[in-house]
């Protein structure tokens, strides 16, 4: 669903990697996404676009309307897969429509091998409230990420 609003909003074969990070044991969004674009001027216009862009309340997740933000920790592809690709949540038990995507031209491509043994995502109970162990972000909104192509 968020590739083909990305896509259908004018933005194919631009990004180079998504991740929407998903509740695993109830499959719902924590309502926001990570976007690598695949330069700078796509950044930009991504960015405006989306900053831009009236979408209903009762589209967004939560009800809560859309923000588009920049990114304060990893910044490049390369970046993206060193943070993942060693992660529980890449496990082989965990559903592949979970896990973050690389793209090249618009095309999933693989995912680079994990270069450690892990465990699979283990789930802990606090509060009443389960919590994915994995998780690392400690906020709910959207955000874009650029790299300039090399």
């Amino acid at each position: 669903m968020l590739l083909e609003l990305l896509d259908q909003e004018g933005f194919a074969g631009t990004y180079s990697f998504i991740y929407l990070p998903i509740k695993l044991k109830k499959r719902l969004s924590f309502g926001y996404a990570f976007v690598q674009l695949i330069g700078e001027k796509e950044a930009l216009r991504f960015y405006n676009h989306f900053e831009c862009l009236d979408i209903c309340a009762a589209e967004a997740p939560n009800g809560q309307s859309l923000k588009v933000e920049w990114s304060r920790g990893a910044q490049t592809l390369e970046q993206q897969v060193d943070l993942y690709r060693n992660n529980p949540l890449m496990h082989t038990s965990v559903e592949d429509e979970m896990k973050p995507i690389i793209l090249q031209n618009g095309v999933r491509v693989p995912f680079p091998s994990p270069t450690v043994q892990f465990s699979p995502p283990a789930h802990r109970k606090r509060s009443g409230r389960v919590l994915n162990s994995f998780l690392r972000c400690a906020d709910n909104t959207p955000r874009i990420q650029a790299t300039p192509a090399s």
